[in-house]
C-alpha cells in the first residue's frame, strides 16, 4: 500500500511551537537526534507492506531517507487539497493501488508494526474513507498528559487517532459534494458541527450513540462510506502540538532505542 505523510506547517509567532522551530518547518523539528518526520519514514521503510511513500510540504530537496520511493509534493496551503494531491500523485505511480494510509509528519512514536496493522486493517474492506479511533483508557495509560476531546458514547470514550485511509478513486471524486463542505468548514466550529448535523451531535452529547451507530448516522450525513475502526495503538494520539510533548517523545523514544527497540 501507498502511504502519505502529511508534512505541511510552519508554526507562526502566536504558535507554541514557534520558539522551537522559529519559522521553520514543524516536521523537520528534532526528536531524540533526528527530524520528527524521519521517524516515520523509518517505519515506513521497516514495513513490508509499504510500497511507495508521498511526502506533502515539504520542499523538494529536503534532506530525508526512505528506504521506499519517494516523492516530494509541495503544499498547497490547504489539509484537505494536500491529501488529494498525494492520493492523485500516488495513484498516478501505482495506478492499481487502489487505497492509500495516510500519517501525520508528527507521529513520531509510530512504528512497522503499528503500520503493518492499519494497513492491514483498510485492506481487509472496501470503503471510502477510513478512520482509526483510541479508547480513552488506553491514552490516558501512556502517563503523557495527552490532550484530546474524547466522544462520548454509549459503549465506549474514544478520540481519533493520527491515521486514517482513502480510496483513492474517492480522492479523484473532486466534484464529491463531501471535499467541498470539509474545506468549507475546515476553521469554523459552526460549520464543523452543521457537517455532522445537530441531531448527531446531540445523540453524542446524550451518549445515545455506540461506535457503529455513530459512524452510519455520520455515513448518512456526509453522503459518503466512512468506517471508523478501534485502534490498539496508543502512541498514534502523541503528537506533537506543545514544548511538552517534545518532551514526552524524546523521553519514550530515547528509552525505546536504549532497549533496541523500533
Amino acid at each position: 500500500m501507498d502511504v502519505i505523510v502529511m508534512a505541511g506547517g510552519m508554526p507562526g509567532q502566536k504558535d507554541a511551537l514557534y520558539a522551537a522551530t522559529q519559522g521553520g518547518y514543524k516536521a523537520m523539528l528534532e526528536v531524540a537526534c533526528k527530524p520528527m518526520i524521519q521517524w516515520v519514514l523509518d517505519a515506513l521503510s521497516k514495513s513490508p507492506s509499504v510500497q511507495r511513500v508521498a511526502v506533502v510540504g515539504l520542499p523538494p530537496l529536503t534532506a530525508l531517507d526512505c528506504e521506499k520511493p519517494l516523492v516530494m509534493l509541495a503544499n498547497t496551503g490547504e489539509m484537505v487539497e494536500n491529501v488529494r494531491a498525494g492520493a492523485v500523485e500516488l495513484s498516478r505511480h501505482n495506478p492499481d493501488g487502489g487505497k492509500v494510509l495516510i500519517l501525520p509528519a508528527d507521529i513520531p512514536a509510530v512504528t512497522a508494526e503499528m503500520v503493518e496493522w492499519l494497513v492491514a486493517q483498510i485492506e481487509a474492506s472496501n470503503h471510502d474513507l477510513y478512520g482509526f479511533v483510541l479508547n480513552r483508557k488506553d491514552v490516558e495509560a501512556l502517563n503523557c498528559n495527552e490532550q484530546r476531546v474524547f466522544a462520548h458514547l454509549k459503549d465506549a470514550e474514544v478520540c481519533l487517532a493520527d491515521a486514517a485511509g482513502l480510496m483513492t478513486s474517492f480522492a479523484n471524486q473532486v466534484e464529491h459534494p463531501l471535499w467541498k463542505k470539509m474545506i468549507e468548514a475546515r476553521k469554523s466550529p459552526t460549520r464543523q458541527a452543521a457537517l455532522l448535523g445537530y441531531d448527531v451531535l446531540f445523540l453524542l452529547m446524550l451518549r445515545q450513540l455506540k461506535l457503529k451507530e455513530a459512524e452510519a448516522a455520520i455515513n448518512r450525513r456526509l453522503g459518503v462510506d466512512a468506517t471508523a475502526i478501534l485502534c490498539p495503538y496508543a502512541e498514534l494520539a502523541l503528537d506533537v502540538d506543545r514544548p511538552r510533548d517534545l518532551e514526552v517523545l524524546n523521553d519514550l523514544l530515547s528509552k525505546r532505542a536504549a532497549v533496541g527497540g523500533d
